[in-house]
């Protein structure tokens, strides 16, 4: 399931003896998680969903992410087409009750919330078609989720449901000015460099040196950057 040199570390694994259900209390290098995959029952069968969610109740973990084939659909005008106007009810509302209470949204409809996309279908002997397939994670780490999707699937009549989880996200910052020293041998550059020395110690003639040094330097430095992307829109 993980690349080699991945940094993780398994807590725990439950496996449920009839297939249905993986869950996993995991941490990535520092940050913990619980990973549940199910392939719920054709039936309306609430009970498995209960022993589900006790399970993942049961880990200490705020980050959750609960996926699979639920075989079920969230919302019947949004999720379905086709067949019965109807879904295993009582396991959807146990699911929308438990979403309410712990915070948890369902990624794909959170980032396309007025698409109509599928992951089941079936022609014959009627057309139908359902999104059974969606992932349930924690509210708190939707900023973290960069992507979502739904792609062809391979030899299966389900769409893959993909989702992509950035648990490092790094923002690039404004980073580090440096001199480009090739202004060293613009005579205008020198100059402006050498009026802005002499004009910051004139306006600043009553601070102490530490002060004045600091300012200068600043003077400097801003006017070293005007300068430089002046001439660099003029190239």
């Amino acid at each position: 399931m993980f690349k080699k040199g991945v940094g993780k570390e398994i807590f725990q694994a439950i496996v449920d003896e009839n297939g249905r259900f993986v869950i996993l209390d995991i941490e990535f290098d520092g940050v913990r998680l619980t990973l549940c995959n199910v392939y719920g029952p054709n039936e309306d069968s609430p009970d498995f969903y209960i022993n589900v969610i006790q399970q993942v109740e049961a880990l200490p973990n705020d980050n959750r992410i609960v996926g699979g084939d639920y075989n079920l659909v969230m919302d019947l005008d949004l999720d379905k087409s086709g067949g019965r106007y109807s879904t295993n009810k009582n396991s959807q509302i146990l699911l929308k009750n438990w979403m309410d209470e712990t915070n948890l949204v369902d990624i794909w409809r959170f980032h396309h919330p007025d698409e109509r996309k599928y992951t089941w279908y079936r022609l014959q002997p009627t057309r139908i078609f359902c999104r059974l397939d969606f992932f349930l994670v924690s509210y708190g780490i939707t900023e973290n989720i960069t992507d979502s999707n739904i792609k062809c699937g391979y030899k299966s009549d389900h769409s893959a449901a993909n989702m992509k989880l950035l648990l490092f996200p790094n923002k690039r910052g404004k980073g580090f000015w440096k001199l480009n020293c090739s202004l060293l041998q613009d005579l205008d550059y020198v100059n402006l460099i050498k009026e802005t020395i002499k004009t910051a110690a004139e306006i600043n003639q009553a601070a102490n040196p530490n002060l004045l040094w600091d300012t200068i330097k600043m003077s400097i430095r801003g006017g070293s950057i005007k300068y430089g992307t002046h001439k660099e829109k003029q190239t």
